[in-house]
């Protein structure tokens, strides 16, 4: 049964409830975002003509069901339509999605125009600063007034790693540090991350995915061909190296895909296993590893209509073991970067939950070198089926790198793959910018204007 007929045939076991009321509808698509089911969101509040107070419920959830699919144009329409007719004001969400879709103008008015009307939204000062502003003088009397009056350590986060990004655009990098310092102690103050945790399951997953356990002959070898995973740390050039290969024109990017979770979880539920990654790894059986690849790919389903598709979850390194087991078939590509340029990069960066690790030096740090070490583990362990793609090499001989890139995952070399900053592409990632721009050298060494400010850093890798 083909995609279509499926999204069809749920939607019509969704519709036969009587009562189809605000509440119904809330929880419904509540549950169907919680589980990524975004086609199935989407064709259920687009498949009537909704009454109120369903009707702009309706809209709104369509506008993010639309953004989660990549089809900003038709979400960046609507919620203009809504903002005109004034059924929103929600003009942040519509500089977001102007910015994931390469509108840098447009993105600056519209986040503009939320500050103008809520100057205490932290938020959009953040997402302004990436558009890099040419920042009045009253605006940054106004970014520095709501960085000292900002109540809450999440706001506090917002505004300070803004200051940090308009200081840093002047030069003035001892200001500059100074607000990043604020901004990160701000943003861990607001995280419940423990560091020990993570770093005990860096030093068990060897343990699970042994080299016996690897080495072991999968029933389907070829399970898994249409998948390429890139991971990586954050800000290793995981969002660069997908942007390249889905400006050919056999290949679809994923984004940051949760799929791998979800196929883990169905699997884990089936087998009744309550334990935590990495532990259950010795316990599923030859058939299980099938069975997660093989939901895995159902899950996937609308993204192999070219024949190959990109799931960039940077953390998925941590997975390799579990790809190579369930998707022997995938091509697997580790995006390496400068251990210094990749921490500083992290830290300079205001991410969401997942990457608690990242607003302190000194865990970075450590979370550096565990990862590192785990990447060894699996260059031993995976040989030539894991490609490394360094960052400086692909800045400094692009043409050689996207060529060998191309190669590893089987594809002829296409034009758009060199020119990959035209991609029209959305880009969901706090990348979204940088791979909109030719390749260049900025990131290399950008730490070096704080030096004065990292010497404690610097010293771990000098001692």
């Amino acid at each position: 049964m083909d995609h279509d007929s499926t999204l069809q045939q749920q939607l019509s076991l969704l519709l036969q409830t009587q009562q189809q009321d605000l509440p119904w509808l809330q929880r419904i698509c509540r549950q169907l975002a919680q589980q990524g089911r975004w086609s199935l969101l989407l064709a259920l509040v687009q498949s009537k003509n909704w009454a109120e107070p369903q009707r702009s419920f309706a809209a709104t959830v369509q506008v993010s069901a639309l953004r989660r699919l990549g089809q900003h144009d038709a979400a960046i329409q609507l919620l203009q339509q809504m903002i005109q007719q004034g059924q929103s004001q929600d003009w942040h969400l519509l500089g977001l999605l102007q910015k994931e879709a390469g509108a840098s103008d447009a993105a600056r008015n519209s986040l503009r125009q939320t500050i103008a009307q809520n100057p205490a939204s932290g938020a959009s000062w953040w997402l302004l600063s990436d558009l890099n502003p040419n920042w009045t003088a009253a605006e940054l009397a106004t970014l520095r007034q709501q960085a000292a009056s900002a109540t809450t350590a999440e706001q506090q986060a917002f505004f300070y790693y803004s200051l940090h990004r308009a200081l840093h655009m002047q030069q003035d990098y001892a200001g500059a540090f100074s607000a990043l310092s604020q901004g990160a102690a701000a943003k861990k103050r607001a995280l419940n991350y423990r560091l020990q945790p993570e770093l005990a399951e860096f030093s068990r997953i060897p343990q699970q995915f042994s080299a016996d356990l690897l080495q072991r002959q999968p029933p389907q070898p070829e399970l898994g061909r249409e998948c390429i995973f890139i991971c990586g740390l954050p800000r290793s050039g995981t969002t660069l190296t997908e942007q390249i290969l889905s400006a050919h024109s056999q290949v679809t990017a994923g984004d940051e895909l949760y799929e791998l979770a979800r196929a883990s979880e169905m699997v884990l539920n089936q087998r009744q296993l309550q334990l935590p990654f990495p532990d259950w790894a010795n316990r599923l059986q030859d058939p299980d590893w099938q069975q997660l690849g093989q939901h895995y790919l159902n899950l996937t389903k609308p993204l192999q209509l070219k024949g190959l598709f990109t799931d960039k979850m940077p953390l998925n390194f941590k997975a390799l073991g579990l790809i190579h087991k369930a998707l022997p078939g995938a091509k697997l590509i580790w995006c390496r970067r400068d251990p210094l340029d990749t921490i500083w990069g992290c830290y300079r960066q205001l991410f969401d939950q997942g990457i608690g690790f990242s607003y302190d030096l000194d865990e970075l740090y450590q979370y550096q070198q565990a990862s590192d070490a785990l990447m060894r583990y699996w260059q031993q362990q995976l040989g030539d089926k894991l490609l490394t793609l360094d960052y400086e090499q692909l800045v400094q001989d692009p043409h050689a790198q996207i060529h060998r890139l191309l190669a590893f995952c089987g594809l002829e070399a296409e034009a758009g793959c060199f020119e990959f900053h035209l991609n029209a592409r959305a880009v969901h990632t706090l990348s979204n910018q940088q791979v909109r721009q030719p390749l260049h050298q900025e990131g290399i060494k950008s730490w070096q204007p704080y030096a004065p400010y990292l010497q404690q850093l610097l010293a771990k890798f000098n001692p």
